[in-house]
C-alpha cells in the first residue's frame, strides 16, 4: 500500500513540473518583441530617406530606434539617445498604425515626414511585416 502512495505522489510531482514548464514557455512568448536599429543601419537599408541638414552627424550617431508591436497592427517607434543631446530626432515615441501606412502607400505617398526625419513608407511596411508578422 505504501508503494502505491509513493507512486501516486511521484506522478503528481511530474505533472506539476510539466505545468510549470508550460507556463514558463507561455510567459516567455508573451514578452513584446523589440527590434533595435541604429540610425546608420536604417539609412543603409533605405528606411531613413532624409534627415534635417541642421542636425549634426554626431547626434545621429548617438541615436538608435526601438521598434515594438503594441498590439496587432499597431507599432511603436521610439528613439533612444546614448547621451543627452540638444536636438532630438523625434520629440516623443511615435505610434504607427499599419492601416494608415497601407493607405498612404496606396495613395502614392512614399515618404512619411516626421520632426527631423523622412521614412520610406514601403520599406517601413516591409520592416514591420518581416520582423513582427512571421
Amino acid at each position: 500500500m505504501s508503494k502505491l502512495v509513493v507512486l501516486i505522489f511521484k506522478c503528481q510531482n511530474r505533472r506539476k513540473a510539466r505545468r510549470t514548464k508550460r507556463t514558463r514557455k507561455k510567459t516567455e512568448k508573451s514578452k513584446p518583441k523589440v527590434i533595435r536599429k541604429t540610425h546608420r543601419e536604417l539609412e543603409n537599408e533605405g528606411v531613413v530617406i532624409r534627415t534635417d541638414p541642421l542636425i549634426r552627424k554626431d547626434v545621429l550617431n548617438k541615436c538608435h530606434y526601438e521598434f515594438s508591436m503594441m498590439e496587432p497592427g499597431v507599432f511603436k517607434v521610439e528613439p533612444i539617445y546614448k547621451k543627452i543631446v540638444g536636438t532630438k530626432v523625434l520629440k516623443e515615441p511615435l505610434i504607427i498604425h499599419l492601416d494608415d501606412l497601407l493607405e498612404t502607400a496606396s495613395s502614392g505617398i512614399n515618404v512619411l515626414d516626421l520632426d527631423h526625419v523622412g521614412l520610406s513608407v514601403n520599406l517601413l511596411i516591409h520592416l514591420f511585416n518581416y520582423k513582427f508578422c512571421r
